[in-house]
């Protein structure tokens, strides 16, 4: 069987399925290696709760631009958390969601916003601003490492286009993409 191949069967005996960006990933098997390691480990070692880190792969795949990713944390954010399609466009786009229905994901947020633009570069009083939001240092690592490995998909998404597979497709979620909102805003 070829390397690929054996990848994908991998991919397949985690996800139920081979979805199409794990697919192209697989055409590299350091990638999909170390993307597949980063999964396990998170689920055996995460302290974030299931929202907090789709919010986590959500914000980075939107700063990233990685409109497929975009999509599939959408739909689980709204099927499995109760978001809206305004709230979810509302963050894509640098905004917050409601603090009332929301308030648990705020902080996580911020957290993930600053990291990716100031590129790890926290200062002491961000950090104590985010510690104030009860988010522990151990929780920032995990930020930090959860950033990157949805940056490795972000990335690869970003230079091969995958289709996106039918089961994250969300015909009523209505999130803008990138070209519908630049539309929009003309």
């Amino acid at each position: 069987m070829p390397v690929s191949q054996d990848l994908e069967e991998k991919v397949k005996s985690m996800f139920g399925f081979v979805p199409n960006s794990l697919a192209e990933m697989c055409k590299d098997p350091f990638t999909i290696q170390v993307y597949l390691q980063g999964i396990n480990l998170k689920k055996e070692h995460a302290t974030l709760t299931f929202i907090q880190r789709h919010i986590v792969e959500y914000i980075t795949s939107a700063l990233n631009g990685d409109e497929y990713c975009i999509q599939m944390h959408a739909k689980f954010l709204k099927t499995k958390a109760g978001f809206t399609v305004d709230e979810l466009n509302e963050m894509k786009y640098g905004g917050l969601p409601s603090a009332t229905s929301h308030p648990d994901v705020i902080p996580i947020i911020k957290l993930v916003r600053t990291v990716i633009n100031k590129k790890g570069k926290l200062t002491n009083e961000d950090i104590l601003q985010f510690e104030n939001m009860k988010i522990t240092r151990d929780q920032m690592y995990e930020v930090i490492t959860s950033i990157h490995l949805k940056s490795i998909q972000n990335y690869v998404n970003n230079l091969s286009n995958p289709l996106l597979d039918e089961r994250f497709a969300d015909n009523s979620s209505q999130i803008q993409t990138q070209s519908s909102s630049s539309q929009q805003r003309k």
